[in-house]
């Protein structure tokens, strides 16, 4: 079953407000939802009341979903891997509320971030790189800046995976009902990375830990030279429960599945049954392209 991320509700083609959105989205042929992270202010009342009154299928909630304000550096619960320890205790907090939401909802999983690097002026490098990566710059030229970055982010990384680890073992032993589901990133600055990804999975053994792909990500990251889309599904397949699905042109992501680059077919492979899927596209998609991504998913098998 396929479903859409509430995180484009926010996009002057789909209509403004919650309501609108769900409509829209049923109209066009979406059965499945994902409460996602959006601009649009939206409320667990106003969700639970549509839910009931459109019958809607809520597959799962993107972290964080709070009613309260948050730091704008934690919409997506970055901070479970802040050296803060107040800011990371909060956000386990907050991490099991969206849970409890999502039980609500009767909502399967729960989508993390788990941080970005502060130190070493990572993020500032990374936006050059790609910057030089846009322009073309030779292969070898691009090849000793990814070695330099690689670099930086090794001496620092570390303690961030550290700091996750120890949320993620506390929030899935929290709540035992609650898929918790660790995502891609798409900049080099941001955790964790693949072989970071792994070293997690080896030291969390919860059964309620598992992965969700991304497929526009993981193209990004292909095609910046960092890791290849299939790498990460081959590694972390059997932890899959559920998907992003969006594409790419060059470092584009979130467009509509079928108008870029991601090898689709490729990722069908890796689905099974049960595996949710989600279309998360941005906040300029048209009806017109959401219909025409049903369509061409439902040809790949994806659907």
């Amino acid at each position: 079953m396929l479903g859409i991320s509430t995180a484009c509700i926010s996009g002057p083609r789909l209509n403004q407000g919650l309501a609108e959105f769900f409509k829209t989205s049923i109209e066009i042929g979406f059965s499945t939802f994902e409460i996602g992270v959006s601009s649009v202010k939206t409320s667990k009342k106003d969700i639970l009341n549509w839910q009931k009154r459109l019958n809607l299928n809520i597959a799962s909630v993107h972290n964080l979903f709070t009613d309260k304000p948050i730091d704008a550096e934690n919409r997506r619960g970055d901070f479970l891997a802040s050296s803060d320890e107040k800011r990371r205790e909060e956000t386990i907090k907050l991490t099991l509320k969206t849970a409890k939401f999502a039980e609500e909802l009767g909502a399967r999983a729960v989508i993390l971030h788990a941080g970005y690097i502060k130190e070493g002026h990572l993020r500032e490098n990374c936006r050059d790189f790609k910057e030089s990566w846009s322009r073309g710059e030779e292969p070898l030229g691009l090849e000793i800046t990814r070695k330099h970055l690689s670099e930086i982010r090794t001496k620092y990384a570390y303690k961030y995976v550290e700091r996750v680890i120890r949320s993620l073992k506390t929030v899935c032993r929290e709540n035992r009902k609650i898929l918790f589901c660790l995502e891609p990133r798409v900049n080099f600055y941001e955790i964790p990375n693949l072989k970071e990804t792994e070293e997690i999975f080896a030291r969390v053994k919860e059964p309620n830990l598992c992965y969700w792909h991304d497929t526009g990500h993981a193209q990004v990251q292909e095609n910046l030279g960092l890791s290849a889309q299939e790498d990460w599904l081959k590694t972390f397949g059997e932890r899959m429960a559920g998907i992003h699905l969006h594409d790419t042109r060059l470092l584009k992501d979130h467009l509509p599945p079928g108008i870029g680059k991601v090898n689709f077919p490729l990722i069908k492979k890796y689905l099974q049954q049960e595996t949710i899927k989600i279309i998360e596209v941005g906040d300029r998609a048209t009806k017109e392209e959401l219909k025409k991504s049903l369509i061409f998913l439902d040809r790949t098998g994806i659907a």
